[in-house]
C-alpha cells in the first residue's frame, strides 16, 4: 500500500513540474520582416510576423512619445497572419510627420495568457522630398545674463538624422556635455555650470541633414551672455 501511496505522489509531482513547465512558455516571434525600413509616401511598407503558437493579436504604428498612430491588425486568434501593409498614415488616413515610428507587435497566448511583445523594430518616414533644406527655426538660450545652469537647445523644421546634427554641433569656448533628443528639438546640457560673464557662441554646421538627405543650406550660429 505504501509503495503505491508514494508512486501516486510522485506522479502528481511529476505531473505539476510538467504543468509548471508549459504554463511558463511564453509565445515567441518564429518570423518576422519589414520590407522598407525606409519609405516616402506613397511608397508602402510590408510587416510580416508569425506566432509560435496562437495567441491575440495586435500590430501597431506608435510615434516617438509612444502614442498610437495606427493600429494595423487585430485579432483574436491567429498564429501566421498575413502580411500588413503601411503607408505612412495615422489610423484616420491623415499622413504622419516625418519621422521614426516604432512598429509594436504584441501576441497574447490562447491557452497560458502570456505574452510576447516586440517593439525592436522601427520605420522612417521622409515626407518631405525634394531639396527644400531644413532649418533651425528656434535655439535657445538667447541675449545677455543667461543662468550659469542652463541648457542649450535648438529646434528644427522636420525630422533630422540625428547623428549628423550632433556631428555639426559645437560651442565656444569648448563646454563638455551631453546631447539629447525630444521630437525635432535637440539639447546639450553641459556637465557642468557655464563660467560668468562670458559669451557662448552655438554653431550646427552644414553637415547637419535631415531625413531626406538634404543639409543646412548654411551654417546657424548664435550667442548668449552669462
Amino acid at each position: 500500500m505504501k509503495k503505491y501511496m508514494m508512486t501516486g505522489i510522485m506522479l502528481v509531482v511529476l505531473l505539476l513540474g510538467m504543468s509548471t513547465a508549459v504554463a511558463s512558455d511564453s509565445p515567441a516571434l518564429a518570423a518576422y520582416t519589414i520590407t522598407n525600413t525606409t519609405i516616402e509616401p506613397p511608397q508602402t511598407t510590408s510587416i510580416d510576423v508569425a506566432f509560435s503558437e496562437y495567441v491575440s493579436a495586435t500590430i501597431t504604428i506608435e510615434n516617438a512619445s509612444g502614442d498610437l498612430v495606427n493600429e494595423l491588425y487585430s485579432s483574436s486568434k491567429v498564429k501566421n497572419p498575413n502580411a500588413k501593409t503601411w503607408d505612412g498614415t495615422c489610423t484616420n488616413d491623415a499622413a504622419v510627420p516625418d519621422g521614426m515610428y516604432t512598429v509594436n507587435v504584441t501576441g497574447v497566448s490562447i491557452t497560458t495568457g502570456l505574452s510576447v511583445i516586440n517593439t525592436s523594430e522601427t520605420i522612417t518616414v521622409v515626407t518631405s522630398g525634394g531639396t527644400t533644406a531644413p532649418t533651425v527655426t528656434a535655439s535657445t538660450p538667447t541675449g545677455t545674463d543667461v543662468a550659469v545652469s542652463t541648457v542649450i537647445t535648438a529646434t528644427f523644421s522636420e525630422a533630422m538624422t540625428q547623428t549628423s546634427v550632433e556631428g555639426a554641433f559645437s560651442i565656444s569656448p569648448a563646454v563638455n556635455g551631453s546631447l539629447g533628443w525630444a521630437d525635432d528639438t535637440m539639447t546639450f546640457t553641459p556637465d557642468a555650470d557655464l563660467e560668468y560673464d562670458t559669451t557662448y557662441s552655438i554653431t550646427v554646421g552644414t553637415g547637419a541633414e535631415g531625413l531626406a538627405g538634404n543639409a543646412l543650406a548654411a551654417d546657424y550660429v548664435w550667442d548668449f551672455t552669462t
